[in-house]
């Protein structure tokens, strides 16, 4: 399920520039899977897991790669959940609402549908 959503963004932005204005403050003892597009990002109340990257030349080690394919697999239900939003075509494409409030509200509930088709999938028919 989404639990958090930050205000939506028009156009093209990047990931670190919206944590920024956003300022994204995350509850004590947080864990944040961090990607290459947050890379940056300091909170000092979370604990920050992040892929390593293959050294220029090198071999990552057999921890390194045992670590990437474990926060893989964490990070896959996340991009699961991205993409069933993005089945509502109007949080992907183009919107010409001009007021932000409007595209936020349009997130919410498609974000709000894609938590009750999942919730409905889980629960005993």
């Amino acid at each position: 399920m989404v639990c958090f959503l930050s205000k939506t963004f028009a156009g093209s932005v990047h990931d670190k520039r919206c944590a920024d204005e956003v300022a994204l403050m995350l509850p004590e003892g947080t864990e944040l899977l961090q990607d290459t597009g947050l890379q940056g990002l300091i909170l000092t109340e979370a604990t920050i897991r992040q892929p390593s990257k293959k050294p220029k030349g090198k071999e990552l080690t057999t921890e390194q790669k045992a670590e990437n394919r474990t926060i893989s697999k964490e990070r896959i239900t996340i991009e699961h959940s991205i993409g069933g939003i993005k089945i509502f075509r109007i949080v992907k494409d183009c919107i010409r609402l001009r007021s932000e409030e409007m595209r936020d509200r349009v997130m919410e509930i498609c974000t709000g549908l894609y938590n009750f088709k999942i919730t409905r999938r889980r629960a005993p028919c």
